[in-house]
C-alpha cells in the first residue's frame, strides 16, 4: 500500500512541475509577444494613389485599400469561407468562388463565408500607407 502512495506522489510531482512549466512558457510567451520579436512585413504605399471615396486592389498582396471622406480601411481580399482571392466591383466585394458578398466596411451580405473580412493594421506616415500584413 505504501509503495502505492510514493508512485502516485511522484507522478502528481511530475505533473505539477509539467504544469509550472507549460504555464511559464506560456506567460513569457504572452509577455514577450514573440511576433514583435521577428521582423514584421509590411507594405508602403503612397496615400495621394488612393482616390478619396473610392479604393485601390494590390491584387499580387491580396489587400484593399478603400478610403472615404473620414475614413482609411484596409481589408485582406482572402476569403474566409476557403480562402479563394476576392474580386471587386464597384458596390461590393465578391468571391469568385462560391459567391460570398461583403460591402466595403468589410461585413458578410451573402454567404456561404460565415463572417466578416479581416482588417489590416495599417498606420500613415507623411504620404504614405504603412500596412502590416
Amino acid at each position: 500500500m505504501e509503495r502505492i502512495q510514493k508512485i502516485y506522489r511522484i507522478s502528481r510531482r511530475a505533473l505539477i512541475k509539467l504544469l509550472i512549466l507549460i504555464s511559464s512558457i506560456i506567460l513569457i510567451y504572452k509577455i514577450l509577444d514573440v511576433r514583435t520579436l521577428r521582423e514584421k512585413k509590411h507594405i508602403v504605399f503612397k496615400l495621394a494613389a488612393v482616390p478619396v471615396g473610392g479604393g485601390v486592389v494590390l491584387r499580387e498582396q491580396r489587400i484593399a485599400i478603400i478610403r472615404t471622406i473620414h475614413n482609411i480601411s484596409v481589408f485582406s481580399l482572402i476569403c474566409p469561407h476557403l480562402g479563394c482571392t476576392l474580386n471587386l466591383t464597384e458596390k461590393i466585394f465578391k468571391c469568385p468562388c462560391h459567391g460570398s458578398e461583403f460591402d466595403f466596411s468589410g461585413k458578410l451580405l451573402k454567404g456561404p463565408a460565415n463572417m466578416d473580412l479581416n482588417t489590416l493594421p495599417y498606420k500613415i506616415k507623411g504620404d504614405d500607407i504603412i500596412i502590416y500584413i
